[in-house]
């Protein structure tokens, strides 16, 4: 199989190579991140290219959903091949987004990644989809395909990222298995995605709802005590409930990777960082609990630094639930009062 040159890539940053699906020239964004098109890392010469109903610079949708590159009806696989590190560790991301630009919106169809990690796109019910895998690439090249299902539904796909990570990091992954992306929250943001320029690895870190947050901390904060390396800016950030505990129910967004032959491991990383200097008698401690039961010893988040604690195990249901129990440790005393301001930051994988 003869794969298309991909010598526009040696231009850019090796460890961030941003592709506009659809883009006919290079452009730099907002953020300083380059980005390419794709005409030289496809192979179908029969794909087209189409413009999102709602352009760039009218909407808050960026730049490179502006465009798309629909694939026909055959062959039923077409691959993009992108030269990267062999043997290091990605971050990828492909986004979807077709602006209302069909007339029916429920396409099925299957992304693969490096021939080897796959997962169905379903856009039936949102127009834009993002979908996120960290794995090892195994040779010189690495494969991103888009695979028809069925015979009306065309494959399609507006951009596709590349995000060199920290050997380090992630470390349940590995040649064999990969991190599908559920959800990464930084708990008590102000309603924006934290991304590249406050994250060095352009990890999205979407904002949560809560009603009462706090915001704060020291000037600096070190975050490298934690494996996985969680942004500043997203430790800056608390959420203040009404009680003392706060639970997170994962319902339903587990049920794609439940099968009847194949139950998926839950990986979880939750980071603490204490966004107050409180008084040197006062400690906040948590408990961790899944389904009632304690996890682990309790916490006490740490001022200027970050605390990480990794839960990874199978998981049988899609109705778990985590719940974090909130309080205040009055040293020497045996007195404690409820208290529910903490930083919190979690990401949910599943391992393929």
């Amino acid at each position: 199989m003869t794969r298309k040159s991909t010598r526009l890539i040696s231009t850019y940053h090796p460890g961030l190579v941003s592709i506009d699906c659809g883009a006919s020239e290079p452009y730099t964004d907002e953020n300083g991140i380059n980005w390419i098109g794709d005409e030289t890392l496809m192979q179908n010469t029969m794909s087209t290219v189409n413009e999102t109903d709602v352009r760039y610079g009218t909407s808050n949708i960026p730049r490179e959903l502006g465009t798309f590159r629909e694939f026909p009806a055959n062959p039923r696989k077409n691959c993009y091949f992108i030269k990267l590190q062999k043997g290091a560790k990605y971050l990828v991301r492909a986004s979807f987004y077709h602006g209302y630009y069909f007339k029916r919106y429920d396409r099925n169809f299957q992304l693969h990644f490096d021939e080897k990690y796959r997962v169905t796109i379903d856009t039936s019910q949102k127009d834009h989809i993002i979908n996120e895998v960290i794995y090892v690439v195994r040779d010189a090249y690495t494969s991103v395909c888009l695979v028809r299902i069925n015979e009306d539904e065309l494959p399609f796909i507006s951009s596709i990222e590349f995000r060199r990570l920290d050997s380090r990091m992630y470390n349940l992954v590995s040649l064999d298995q990969a991190l599908f992306l559920i959800r990464r929250i930084a708990l008590g943001a102000d309603g924006h995605v934290i991304r590249y320029g406050n994250d060095a690895y352009d990890r999205r870190w979407d904002s949560s709802t809560w009603a009462h947050t706090l915001a704060g901390g020291p000037k600096l904060i070190d975050v490298e005590g934690a494996n996985d390396k969680p942004p500043e800016a997203a430790m800056r950030s608390a959420a203040v409930a009404s009680r003392n505990n706060l639970k997170f129910k994962y319902e339903n967004i587990l049920q794609e990777y439940l099968t009847d032959d194949k139950v998926p491991i839950v990986y979880i990383n939750i980071y603490f960082s204490e966004v107050q200097e409180l008084d040197p008698s006062e400690r906040r401690c948590f408990q961790i609990y899944i389904d009632d039961v304690p996890y682990g010893d309790s916490i006490i988040p740490p001022y200027g630094s970050v605390k990480q604690v990794t839960i990874a195990g199978n998981t049988t249901s899609d109705g778990s639930r985590l719940d974090l129990l909130a309080f205040f440790c009055f040293i020497g005393s045996n007195k404690f009062r409820c208290l529910s301001t903490f930083s919190l930051t979690y990401i949910c994988t599943s391992i393929n």
